[in-house]
């Protein structure tokens, strides 16, 4: 399986987890609505509790706190108890409704059971989205290859400017090997410089921040964790076109860049 495939399957996981969790809401919101009207119980405040906590917490409330079960007079339309032979309302003796109430439990019984597969497909779609995100299963995140890198990690407090050529970046922390990149033009590499002003407050023992250059199958690589003056690195070796420049946080924080071609 290729590169493409293992990324259709991850955004397909992810589409599919939130639809399906719109589903199960639905479908346990329409058997609460069901029963709610077959017990004589005004639905919308359940419905409403199903929504603002969660599915499972609104559904365990519910079945915890619903009233008990109960038919309608075939008189005067009152609800009265499932096992009552006559109505409390008019008086009238009650017939015996059993079996279309059993039926009526029935058709609902669908529902919930339509809410559990779906919660049960979220449950897989949620397994498949963590371990694709454990094991980078489906994210580019080599950092010499000549495309988009899709890093599994995190960064915090991070903020970013790229006008044409000129980018600019500031970034707290990131886990170790998280990539930033854009991409720049060059235009005449025999006389354009790449300039790199970078600054690295925090710099544990180990730690390192790595300039990548990549385009097509040309790969290069300097060590700008403590500049003490902006790199000028001549495009010489590469050729007109699109660049890849990208900067590797390895373990340093607080960092502040500047890097353009001119």
């Amino acid at each position: 399986m290729d590169y493409n495939q293992y990324i259709v399957i991850f955004f397909t996981a992810i589409i599919a987890i939130m639809l399906f969790s719109l589903l199960t809401y639905v479908f346990f919101g329409i058997w609460i609505y069901k029963d709610c009207k077959e017990r004589g119980e005004n639905p919308l405040i359940w419905i409403l509790l199903l929504f603002f906590t969660s599915i499972f917490v609104g559904l365990i409330i519910y079945l915890l706190l619903r009233k008990q079960d109960k038919k309608n007079c075939h008189n005067c339309g009152s609800f009265i108890s499932n096992t009552a032979k006559y109505c409390e309302n008019c008086g009238v003796v009650v017939e015996n409704t059993q079996q279309l109430q059993n039926q009526a439990k029935k058709t609902n019984g669908k529902y919930i059971i339509a809410g559990f597969i779906s919660f049960i497909i979220i449950l897989v779609c949620t397994v498949v989205v963590i371990v694709t995100a454990i094991l980078g299963i489906g994210i580019e995140s080599d950092v010499t290859i000549n495309k988009h890198i899709y890093n599994t990690g995190f960064k915090t407090f991070s903020r970013e400017n790229k006008v044409e050529n000129n980018w600019s970046l500031s970034l707290k922390s990131a886990t170790n090997g998280f990539v930033e990149e854009v991409k720049m033009e060059i235009n005449n590499p025999q006389e354009e410089i790449l300039y790199a002003d970078t600054y690295c407050e925090t710099i544990p023992e180990g730690a390192k921040l790595m300039l990548w250059l990549v385009q097509d199958d040309i790969v290069k690589s300097v060590d700008v964790t403590n500049l003490s003056q902006t790199l000028e690195y001549s495009l010489s070796e590469f050729k007109e076109g699109k660049i890849y420049v990208r900067l590797q946080i390895n373990g340093v924080k607080d960092i502040k860049s500047k890097i353009y071609i001119k």
